[in-house]
């Protein structure tokens, strides 16, 4: 069951989607400082643009991001609606952008063009990895095609195994040996997937689950962050159509888990198109297509110790939970008390709480338990991404208590 999405910490919205009619959002990116660059198009003028905000490093300072870089584009050259600007962050002052086959190098504090060329089809999205290599996919295409970011030379081509030529890519990340990529075709009624595919060779490894398989769920966009979290995070959607979807949830994935097991589904406004996450794992953004607004979300007020307690009293099962209280040397008949008990995993929870072996920002003793009882990895997955989102907010919180003192 979905949860509720927490409440962003800032909201962003151009004063182009208040003022005109016809701008829609089309794309985003997060740098690692925290940058936010996003794309959109005019539907009746056929112009796009670019916005790029500083964001703040630290939730608990004042500041609120800034608009850093505007710019409007004429319209583009024909009027083929798949036409749209994708953006991905090089590094914090220079970005990549594509149109059509048109792929440009901005530095962004100069207002200039640093090179481009043209490539081999439409762009449909694209992904900057490690500051060296863009990979673009495009439309109508199984193919995807890598580009030095030095000098935009083509570098290599990547066929989706598996994938019919007529389908292709709507959102992409390219992180170490992976590319995580929503794919489907450009028809009505099309089945839309989350894939991991290996760089390598384009061979799929697995496949991101639906939130449920009672409606037909079309993903949108997946954000990614394997080095601080291993986690990834999928945009669903229950129509083909976006501006026709009456639900939106974002599923999260623990991805070193097996197959990737998801961990947390939150509900988001219907034109919610768009997902990142930062690589430091501090943060989270989302873009509204319709209203053109940017939503930054703290990671640790999205994976709070209450959702936590609940992941892992729906998925301890007895028997593991007769290991940890052994473990932790729980008295006997307390321990029988709570195996007996309609909700053990939830009771032995609440104990290991009032004996302070769980707390809301320390489980290194219930990890630990996890570890050497050999216990489903998954719920040391699940325990390990918690506790990372919650010590930055932990340290947060103390950083500004200790500068209030001051």
């Amino acid at each position: 069951m979905a949860s509720p999405m927490a409440t962003p910490r800032y909201c962003i919205q151009h004063s182009r989607f208040t003022t005109q009619d016809g701008w829609r959002q089309r794309d985003l990116s997060l740098s690692w400082n925290g940058n936010i660059a996003v794309t959109g198009r005019n539907v009746n003028t056929h112009r796009t643009y670019i916005d790029v905000y500083t964001n703040v490093t630290r939730f608990d300072s004042s500041d609120k991001p800034k608009l850093i870089y505007s710019k409007e584009f004429e319209k583009y050259e024909d009027e083929r609606k798949y036409k749209a600007r994708i953006v991905s962050f090089i590094d914090d002052n220079a970005l990549v952008s594509c149109l059509g086959s048109k792929l440009e190098v901005f530095q962004v504090n100069k207002d200039e063009v640093l090179r481009s060329r043209r490539v081999n089809g439409d762009a449909s999205c694209l992904s900057v990895r490690e500051r060296r290599e863009i990979f673009i996919g495009f439309w109508k295409s199984n193919k995807i095609t890598v580009y030095d970011v030095i000098d935009l030379n083509e570098i290599k081509l990547i066929i989706l195994q598996g994938i019919e030529d007529d389908c292709f890519p709507y959102d992409m990340t390219a992180i170490a040996d992976r590319i995580f990529v929503s794919v489907g075709e450009a028809k009505e009624g099309s089945e839309r997937k989350s894939l991991i595919v290996e760089e390598k060779n384009g061979r799929i490894l697995s496949e991101l689950t639906k939130p449920t398989d009672t409606v037909q769920w079309y993903v949108g966009s997946v954000g990614v962050n394997i080095n601080t979290l291993g986690i990834a995070g999928a945009v669903w959607r229950d129509s083909y159509y976006s501006k026709n979807a009456r639900h939106r949830e974002i599923v999260f994935y623990s991805l070193l888990s097996e197959n990737n097991c998801s961990f947390l589904i939150a509900e988001v406004e219907s034109g919610v198109y768009r997902i990142r996450i930062s690589d430091r794992g501090d943060m989270m953004i989302t873009g509204d297509w319709e209203t053109g607004e940017v939503k930054v979300y703290d990671m640790a007020e999205i994976f709070t110790y209450g959702h936590f307690k609940e992941k892992l009293a729906v998925t301890l099962q007895t028997d593991e939970c007769a290991k940890l209280a052994n473990f932790f040397k729980i008295p006997k008949d307390q321990t029988d008390d709570i195996l007996s008990s309609e909700k053990p995993s939830e009771n032995l929870l609440l104990t290991l709480e009032e004996k302070g072996i769980l707390q809301p920002y320390n489980d290194d003793r219930l990890i630990e338990a996890f570890e050497e009882l050999n216990t489903n990895p998954f719920c040391r997955n699940i325990a390990d991404i918690f506790q990372k989102t919650r010590r930055h907010q932990h340290i947060s919180k103390v950083s500004q208590n200790n500068w209030m003192k001051k």
